[in-house]
C-alpha cells in the first residue's frame, strides 16, 4: 500500500483521531505498533522486503474485468496505487489497450470466439490482398459485415479502438502502422501507401487524389504526393520520371528575380525566362520545382492549397532557415502596418500564407518591432 495512498483516503481521521498530519508521521506511528511484518520504504507500506511492483497489480486487475475500465474505477478500486503508477501501467504494458478516452481494456477478453476471430482475421486479409493494405479505420466495418456477433458485443466501440484491441491479438498475423494494416512482415505507413499509389500512375488529376483520399478516410499526404509526382497546374499532376528540369539554369534565372534572402512566390508571374519542359510553366510547376529540385532555393510556406500556391521563395544559404524568420524580416523592413491584426493582412496579401491564422502572431509582431527599430537606429 502507497503511504500518499493511505492519508489521502484516511486523511480527515487520521488527523482528527490520531493526530497524524503527515505520511512521516504516518510511518513513524505503524511501524512503532511492533507489526514485525510489516515493512516501510519512504513510499509504501508493504509485507516482505521484495520489490513492489504496482504494473502487475493494474494488470492482474484488468485481467479479471471483462470490459473497459476507466480511470476513475481504477482509482476507486485500485485507491492504493497512486494513479500516475496506474497511467504508467497502462501505458507500458502491451496487452492494456485503449479503447476509449481514458477507458481501457485487457485485450484477450476482447468479446469474440476464437472462430469468430478466425472469421475476422480472414476477412481483413482478403481486403488486404486486394489492395495490398488495410486502412485501420476500415476495420470497423468490416466487423459490422463479416462478424456481426462481435459488432452487437462491441456496441459503441471507435474505429480505432478495434485497431488497438486487433493490434495485439492479431500481432503475430499482421503489421499494424499508425493508420495502415498489411500483412504480416511488410509494415506500412500512410505516407509508404501514398507514394505507392502515385508510382503506380503516369498521369493523376486531384480530383483523383481525393477520391483515393476518401476512400482511405485519411488526408492528402503532399509531401508524399509531390515526392513521386510534379505538379503540372491546378487539377493535373504527372508522375516525376516524365519531366526533366534543367537545374542549373532555372536556379540561374531565380537569382536574377530574388537577388535579395528572399521572394515571395505571388510576385514571379512571368516565366518567359524560364528554360523549357514538358510542361507550360506556372506557379504549381515553381512550387514543386523549388521543394523537391532546386540546388539554391527552397520554399517556406505552411501548408499546401488545392487552389492556389503561397509561400515564401527563399536562398538556401540564407540566414533565415524558417518560415516564422522569413516573416518576422519582412514584416521588420515594411511599413505599412500598425498592430498584428494589419501585419497579419500583410502577410496574407503578399501570398505568404492564404489563411487569416497564424501561431505566436503577437511575439512575431513584437520581435519585428524591435528589429524594425533597431534597422531605423542604424539607418540614422
Amino acid at each position: 500500500v502507497y503511504i500518499s495512498c493511505v492519508m489521502e483516503r484516511w486523511r480527515k481521521p487520521l488527523a482528527d483521531c490520531l493526530n497524524i498530519y503527515s505520511e512521516t508521521t504516518l510511518k513513524e506511528a505503524l511501524l512503532s505498533d511492533e507489526m514485525s511484518e510489516v515493512y516501510a520504504t519512504n513510499t509504501v507500506f508493504k509485507l516482505g522486503k521484495g520489490k513492489v511492483f504496482p504494473e502487475k497489480e493494474v494488470l492482474r486487475y484488468m485481467k479479471d474485468c471483462h470490459m473497459p475500465v476507466n480511470y476513475g474505477q481504477l482509482e476507486e478500486t485500485l485507491w492504493y496505487l497512486p494513479i500516475d503508477a496506474i497511467k504508467h501501467a497502462l501505458t507500458t504494458e502491451a496487452s492494456l489497450v485503449q479503447v476509449d478516452w481514458d477507458t481501457y481494456l485487457y485485450a484477450p477478453n476482447f468479446p469474440a470466439s476464437a472462430a469468430e476471430l478466425e472469421q475476422l482475421s480472414h476477412a481483413m486479409q482478403k481486403k488486404i490482398d486486394q489492395k495490398g493494405f488495410l486502412v485501420a479505420k476500415d476495420i470497423a466495418e468490416i466487423v459490422n459485415e463479416e462478424c456481426p456477433a462481435i459488432s452487437i458485443n462491441t456496441t459503441g466501440y471507435k474505429d480505432w479502438a478495434y485497431r488497438n484491441v486487433l493490434k495485439y491479438i492479431f500481432r503475430d498475423e499482421f503489421e499494424f502502422g499508425s493508420s495502415v494494416v498489411s500483412t504480416k512482415g511488410q509494415k506500412l505507413e500512410m505516407w509508404q501507401v501514398y507514394r505507392e499509389y502515385c508510382r503506380s500512375y503516369e498521369r493523376l488529376t486531384l480530383a483523383e487524389l481525393k477520391q483515393f483520399s476518401n476512400e482511405i478516410g485519411v488526408q492528402i499526404y503532399w509531401d508524399d504526393v509531390l515526392s513521386e509526382m510534379v505538379r503540372i497546374n491546378e487539377v493535373e499532376m504527372v508522375r516525376k520520371d516524365l519531366i526533366h528540369f534543367d537545374i542549373d539554369m532555372i536556379d540561374h534565372v531565380l537569382e536574377e528575380l530574388c537577388p535579395d534572402d528572399y521572394l515571395p512566390i505571388k510576385e514571379i508571374k512571368l516565366y518567359l525566362h524560364f528554360p523549357t519542359v514538358e510542361h507550360p510553366w506556372n506557379v504549381f510547376l515553381l512550387e514543386c520545382y523549388l521543394l523537391q529540385y532546386s540546388k539554391k532555393f527552397t520554399l517556406y510556406h505552411v501548408s499546401y492549397s488545392d487552389s492556389g500556391v503561397y509561400g515564401i521563395i527563399v536562398r538556401q544559404d540564407s540566414l533565415l532557415k524558417n518560415y516564422r524568420s522569413v516573416i518576422v524580416d519582412m514584416l521588420s523592413h515594411r511599413n505599412d502596418w500598425r498592430n498584428a491584426q494589419e501585419a497579419l493582412s500583410v502577410i496574407v496579401n503578399t501570398g505568404c500564407q492564404a489563411r487569416r491564422r497564424f501561431s505566436g502572431l503577437d511575439e512575431v509582431v513584437r520581435e519585428a518591432s524591435l528589429l524594425r527599430e533597431e534597422t531605423q537606429k542604424e539607418g540614422k
